[in-house]
């Protein structure tokens, strides 16, 4: 059960899906947007994930969602329901990993400026560089033959797999909290953290405006049914794989939320970081609250 969890959280991972999704709602409301826009969307995500919960309870196989498609469409239209959910997912697993290897890129490249003190800034075509040696990279290990990949495998499980988890979290709290401690005379009052609304999208239309701050939390909170993909190999799936989905949602969805608190307490200027050539403005913030070092320490345990 605790290593269904913890795979269910590695997946789902706040530390990366807040750092870098943090401008969303930066552009997108300011301080108001980075405090409510997640736990608002997390209503609904959590309603997507108990109902999946509950079929991953009543049908606990490898298949998942092809499965859940097919016995829940009538007889007629179960190969149609469980094709197209099919092939929606395998879409879906291709943009989410471009979208991750990408989402890593921009922490690389940020990192970078970081260090150099804004002397070096990667522009497209270096960026993109990083990102096909990651594509290509994950290809390589991807392509290995048996022998290989079962050696891979074992390194993974033990250098990887059961840390994990916990190094997402220790990640999560460990700038949560330095950004709260740490940000001393530059921290936002609570009012303007909670409630201060800056609309710096374009759109005239503040409540359009603050609903594209939900891109933050619908792409972070991704790939929680990975618990139902491998229910098979998961001992007392019907208890296991729901208890899973359901832990490792709630536990992103908590451990999201403070962060983005914090963050919006750090963020003493929204305008402000709103000019940093950062290409993740949240690099900024650790700058500016951290220092150089202590950002970057903190920023590189996030990258891995």
């Amino acid at each position: 059960l605790l290593e269904t969890i913890s795979f269910s959280m590695a997946i789902l991972a706040a530390s990366c899906g807040v750092t870098t999704g943090y401008s969303y709602p930066l552009l997108s409301g300011g301080h108001f947007a980075m405090v409510w826009a997640w736990p608002i969307a997390c209503i609904f995500v959590t309603c997507v994930a108990a109902s999946m919960a509950e079929l991953a309870s009543s049908m606990p196989t490898s298949a998942g969602l092809y499965y859940f498609s097919a016995k829940m469409a009538s007889k007629e239209r179960s190969a149609l329901a469980s094709w197209i959910t099919g092939w929606s997912n395998i879409t879906g697993q291709v943009t989410l990993i471009c979208s991750i290897n990408f989402s890593c890129t921009e922490l690389i490249t940020t990192a970078i400026a970081m260090g150099t003190d804004g002397a070096v800034v990667l522009g497209s075509g270096p960026t993109f560089g990083i990102l096909m040696a990651i594509h290509l990279t994950q290809a390589f290990f991807c392509s290995a033959g048996t022998r290989i990949l079962a050696r891979m495998t074992v390194v993974t499980m033990v250098l990887i797999r059961e840390s994990q988890e916990q190094a997402s979290m220790t990640t999560t709290i460990g700038a949560t909290v330095s950004l709260l401690v740490c940000a001393g005379g530059q921290r936002a009052s609570s009012m303007d953290a909670w409630t201060k609304f800056e609309n710096n999208t374009g759109w005239s239309n503040n409540v359009w405006a603050f609903i594209l701050a939900f891109t933050s939390p619908m792409w972070s909170l991704t790939g929680y049914d990975s618990a139902a993909h491998i229910a098979e190999e998961t001992a007392g799936a019907a208890r296991a794989a729901p208890i899973a989905i359901l832990v490792g949602v709630a536990g992103t969805e908590i451990l999201g939320w403070l962060y983005y608190i914090a963050a919006s307490y750090a963020t003493s200027s929204v305008p402000d970081i709103l000019q940093s050539k950062l290409v993740l403005p949240l690099g900024q913030v650790f700058l500016n609250v951290l220092g150089k070092n202590g950002a970057l320490t903190l920023w590189c345990s996030i990258v891995v």
